[in-house]
């Protein structure tokens, strides 16, 4: 595990390790199984696991929705995770409540926004640095829009919202191949697909256009940038 300040969370796999500053998922080890807290005295029925940090409480339940987050020490609950699979842990960063991170079984999602929007990278992308421009650019034509600047070479991903009808121009300018993956985000109503486009590009400056750059349409949501180093 990394000697720098990060989050653990359990899988059946062992223990998921995630950078605080990015959610990025570090290593994935067999470990023994972290140290339990005690869900008694919250009220909630069927609760699986539970994090608590300063008046933020997360818990996991065996029920749908598979999460209840409190901000007042339990006093009040929302649901969150709409869309999420059964969970088997939960954890919150040290520092950044906001930073939360919920495993099932076998995958690893993170919430940077307090449980609100959740994300869960598909394998071939995990280990990769994700770039999420705010939703509200979603209409936003310029190009370019969002430069990652690369320090190697890299495998390039953007997940494009599956509902658009026409793809923006830089999308289809030859450089970048559909794959068979497909990347589902929730945002606690419900799940959204996306289609996974993929290239190569070696270090420098990478621009990425608008999410609706003409001749874009259909897409209700920005794109997700991946860059995974090769």
């Amino acid at each position: 595990m990394s000697e720098e300040p990060s989050l653990l969370v359990e899988t059946a796999f062992g223990l998921a390790e995630l950078d605080l500053a990015t959610g990025e998922l570090l290593a994935l080890e067999a470990s023994d199984p972290l140290p339990r807290e005690d869900p008694g005295g919250l009220g909630l029925p069927l609760v699986l696991a539970v994090s608590r940090l300063g008046s933020r409480i997360v818990a996991a339940l065996d029920r749908r929705p598979p999460l209840a987050i409190s901000d007042d020490t339990g006093i009040t609950w929302r649901e969150a995770g709409g869309g999420l699979p059964r969970l088997m842990s939960v954890a919150i960063a040290p520092d950044r409540p906001d930073l939360i991170a919920a495993a099932s079984a076998t995958r690893v999602f993170v919430s940077a926004d307090g449980g609100r929007f959740w994300r869960a990278l598909p394998a071939e992308l995990e280990g990769g640095l994700m770039v999420q421009a705010a939703n509200d650019d979603k209409l936003v034509t310029a190009n370019p829009h969002v430069t990652v600047q690369l320090n190697g070479p890299a495998t390039l991903y953007v997940a494009y919202d599956v509902r658009a009808t026409t793809l923006p121009a830089w999308l289809t300018d030859g450089t970048w191949t559909l794959t068979s993956l497909q990347m589902t985000t929730s945002d606690g109503i419900g799940t959204l697909a996306r289609r996974v486009y993929r290239r190569n590009a070696d270090a420098g400056a990478v621009g990425f256009g608008g999410n609706a750059q003409p001749p874009a349409a259909g897409a209700g949501t920005t794109y997700t940038v991946i860059a995974v180093p090769r």
